[in-house]
């Protein structure tokens, strides 16, 4: 629903400040008017000024009262947990890039296949342990090195549906110009 999306909320922020002000300064606006040096009755306008102070304090505390909530739920939280949906056999899947932190991905990471077919690919097919020293990691990158190819699975996580690479992409050469 758009009113969730961060352009929804940056929406509800502007109209919630532009009409907390608005209603302040719609007050406040007569108290200015009213306090200049020509106007006959003076003393009535320090009573009018008062009340026009209190409705602009009024507006711009119920404006910020809606802004700051609003605001709120915009930035990133820590505290919040994403409850990613789970299929038949227990595995969470979605993106990855809702995850706050890699304890919390998905256990079926939605992908891109190398043809096109989008399907998911396990956590630790595409987050493997870190080499522990510099050896291993050199030797990883001999065992692979133009990338290695992981499979993509349906939601299921069962189903191979496809392939994932993972590492260098694929370069072709077009000896004609391309049109």
């Amino acid at each position: 629903m758009w009113l969730e999306s961060f352009v929804g909320r940056l929406i509800i922020i502007g109209v919630t400040v532009v009409t907390g002000l608005t209603a302040g300064l719609l007050g406040f606006y007569p108290a200015v008017a009213n306090t200049s040096t020509n106007q006959s009755k003076a003393p009535a306008a320090t009573v009018y000024s008062m009340n026009e102070g209190i409705a602009l304090a009024t507006g711009l505390t119920a404006g910020m009262l809606g802004f700051c909530p609003t605001f709120a739920n915009t930035m990133p939280n820590q505290s919040q947990t994403l409850v990613y949906p789970t299929n038949e056999y227990g595995q969470t899947y979605g993106p990855e890039a809702l995850a706050t932190s890699p304890e919390t991905r998905p256990d079926l990471i939605l992908a891109r296949g190398v043809d096109g077919t989008e399907g998911y690919v396990l956590n630790e097919d595409l987050n493997p342990e870190l080499p522990k020293t510099p050896e291993e990691g050199l030797a990883q990158e001999r065992k692979y090195p133009n990338g290695r190819t992981i499979p993509l699975y349906a939601v299921d996580g069962k189903t191979i549906i496809g392939k994932f690479h993972i590492g260098k992409p694929k370069v072709e050469i077009f000896y004609e110009p391309i049109k």
